[in-house]
């Protein structure tokens, strides 16, 4: 005899619990109880006797657990054919992160620069942002430099979650995919019907200020949303050295409105955005009687109107269908100003004043079709056309279109074992672009055991800045090359993933090896003294291996911890003595939740060891190498909730151990403004903060 029970209509759990669900055997022997529950991985069965209790344990997965990044339609962490990383809200909100690289700064496989003037840049797997795709709901995020996007201007204001894909991604999102996929979801709706309002003030030590605020409205199908926010950073330096401050000063408003209708069939959100940014470079006085000085601007404007429709024609169809415009502009102002009278005027020197505008108009639609329980299908177009201006492009309007047509098959060829090989076919109006392919493969030969392969290829053509950049000034001498030849890699990734379920918790161990190659990759060689163009490099290798074990007892105690190691190679015959020799590095990070339910309160931990970094630089034409000191990164954060969630409250100290700067041994490739000779660029010190939440009408 059997009886199914589904908990979903007994008591609502919290996703973030580890259950375990008592069920007292009052019934005849040889009952069958079949559990489940929402926001559980699989139901359990177990068999009853007279008078028996049974505790049967469900493991729950994280918050935000559908995810939606390269996937045939939203699916499960556990069951998605990638490995997909989710950071929650919650996680946010316990990390105290206000944007982008403080969320990130303690995850493994992820290295940063920080640069005076360029922001913070990151690598992921050893390669540079140039290989990453970053995206906000699907879109490309446009406006690099150095070939990064400062993640410092990627606000968490209205996001819902980050999804992080590590691996190649070329045949879903095409270009500069290489290294791996981060999405940036946002908030579309309001949770219940009616307005809904919150508000966020943070303070730092250092002289951070940040306010924001949010407002919805839901009634039926239909929800509107507008935020808005302003960051302020004083500047900073570790000494006193007048006018001229390490840490620049900055201000950043950030707007954000958005509209969903949605039924049964259709989902249609429009969104709007606007960012702004004002950096301040204050310069030394003048000799000889110290009554002037030259002083940098550096504005931004980010621009994005995007439309979403999702539309399901039939149960086992569904189309997706975005559409997009993006807006970048980085303005470049050099003032002369006069102490004695406060008055300024723009200075007349060739370099000093620059207006470069990018603008990208992006569509994309793709097709899936459930065609039975083992066979999915999905194909689509992606298109974007990307124009840029300015003095140091060659003052000219340079384009770039990218036409390309993807498809990919899924397969359960076993029970288990799951297959999908994919391809995507593109024209470049630069280049001729390949047809990339990938293959990827999912396999459970156990029920707590998952194991994921893939191997695809990659192509990312120049950008406009490498083919026909011109920066000229009294501090650079830096050039694009027209002759630049397309990237075309080959990469791949396993990983495993093993759960061990307890009584009163859950063991988790993930382990992960991966592999890229890159031929004729693009960077910056020293042509002449101090003169850099950009090149080709023959070949390019990264490497690594990372494991992570975690532990959760009840809902009370989290623990993970996670080591890693990340080696690097050039393979070029002008790289004598050094050419394919890998240069490894080691990280390892933890961090400890402890949630005590009753006060509502949360005790969050994170570390961050960042190893021995070696690289290769070029003095004089000469190539040597180089290496940054290790360094440790730590928060404490403690955070509190208040009269019914109403109010939820964060203080801690960040960069427990005061870092700063850390010794770096020849010219640090990630960072072009470097803060003194021999030194590297860490962080601006240990600092206390507060965090105040309002949901002003829950």
């Amino acid at each position: 005899m059997s009886k199914r029970i589904n908990l979903n209509k007994i008591n609502p759990f919290g996703q973030r619990s580890l259950m375990a669900i008592l069920i007292t055997g009052l019934f005849l022997t040889g009952i069958t109880i079949h559990v489940s529950a929402q926001s559980f991985v699989t139901s359990q069965k177990d068999t009853l006797k007279n008078q028996q209790d049974s505790k049967t344990p469900l493991r729950t997965i994280d918050l935000n657990p559908v995810v939606v990044t390269g996937q045939f339609l939203p699916t499960r962490t556990d069951r998605s054919i990638y490995n997909v990383k989710v950071l929650s809200r919650q996680q946010i909100h316990e990390r105290a992160a206000n944007n982008l690289g403080d969320l990130l700064k303690s995850e493994l496989n992820i290295r940063f620069t920080q640069d005076a003037t360029l922001g913070t840049g990151m690598s992921l797997a050893g390669l540079s942002g140039e290989h990453i795709k970053f995206l906000i709901d699907g879109i490309p995020v446009i406006g690099r430099m150095n070939g990064s996007i400062d993640l410092s201007q990627i606000t968490l204001q209205q996001v819902d979650h980050i999804e992080i894909i590590e691996g190649p991604m070329s045949v879903a999102y095409g270009s500069n995919a290489l290294a791996g996929v981060i999405n940036i979801i946002t908030l579309k709706s309001a949770q219940k019907e009616g307005v809904s309002a919150s508000a966020k003030a943070y303070y730092e030590s250092i002289g951070v200020y940040n306010i924001d605020g949010q407002v919805a409205y839901k009634q039926n199908n239909q929800a509107f949303t507008l935020s808005a926010g302003r960051n302020f950073f004083g500047g900073w330096s570790a000494a006193d050295s007048g006018r001229v401050q390490q840490w620049k000063p900055r201000e950043q408003i950030n707007t954000s409105a958005g509209y969903q209708f949605k039924t049964n069939r259709l989902t249609l959100n429009v969104n709007g955005t606007y960012f702004n940014e004002l950096l301040i470079g204050k310069g030394a006085l003048l000799p000889p009687y110290f009554e002037g000085a030259f002083d940098n601007e550096f504005k931004t404007d980010r621009y994005q109107l995007s439309t979403e429709a999702t539309y399901k024609p039939a149960v086992n169809h569904t189309i997706l269908f975005t559409a997009a415009w993006s807006g970048y502009q980085h303005i470049q102002n050099t003032w002369f100003k006069d102490m004695t009278t406060l008055s300024r005027s723009l200075t007349t020197n060739a370099g000093d004043q620059d207006t470069t505008t990018f603008n990208a108009w992006t569509s994309r639609s793709q097709w899936s079709w459930q065609v039975n329980k083992k066979l999915a299908w999905q194909s689509g177009y992606d298109i974007n056309i990307e124009t840029g201006n300015g003095q140091r492009i060659g003052d000219h309007l340079r384009s770039i279109e990218d036409y390309a047509f993807f498809s990919s098959l899924r397969y359960t060829l076993l029970p288990g074992l799951e297959i999908q090989p994919g391809a995507r076919a593109a024209y470049n109006t630069r280049y001729t672009a390949p047809v990339v392919w990938s293959f990827n493969v999912k396999y459970n030969p156990l029920s707590q055991l998952t194991l994921r392969g893939s191997l695809a290829s990659g192509f990312r053509a120049p950008s406009l800045k490498e083919l026909y950049m011109d920066f000229v000034d009294i501090n650079h001498d830096i050039h694009g090359n027209v002759l630049l030849k397309p990237e075309h890699s080959l990469n791949s990734n396993l990983s495993a993933n093993y759960t061990f379920p307890l009584s009163d918790g859950m063991l988790e161990l993930e382990g992960k090896l991966f592999y890229n190659r890159i031929n004729d990759i693009i960077t910056l060689k020293e042509t002449g003294l101090n003169v850099y163009n950009y090149t080709n490099i023959d070949r390019f290798e990264t490497r690594g291996l990372i494991s992570t074990l975690s532990w959760q007892y009840k809902t009370t105690l989290r623990i993970k911890a996670g080591i890693g190691t990340t080696g690097q190679a050039n393979h070029s015959a002008e790289l004598i003595g050094v050419s394919g020799k890998f240069r490894s590095t080691v990280d390892f990070n933890g961090e400890v939740s402890w949630n005590l339910a009753k006060p509502q309160l949360t005790i969050t931990a994170n570390y961050k060891y960042y190893g021995h970094q070696p690289y290769l630089y070029e003095n004089n034409n000469l190539l040597k190498e180089g290496y940054t000191d290790p360094y440790s990164l730590m928060d404490l954060i403690v955070l509190k909730k208040w009269f019914n969630n109403r109010l939820e409250s964060s203080a801690g100290v960040k960069n427990l151990f005061d870092v700063r700067e850390v010794k770096s041994v020849g010219s640090d490739p990630g960072a072009v403004h470097a803060s003194a000779a021999n030194q590297t660029n860490v962080a601006w010190g240990r600092t206390a903060f507060i965090q105040l939440i309002w949901n002003l009408t829950k």
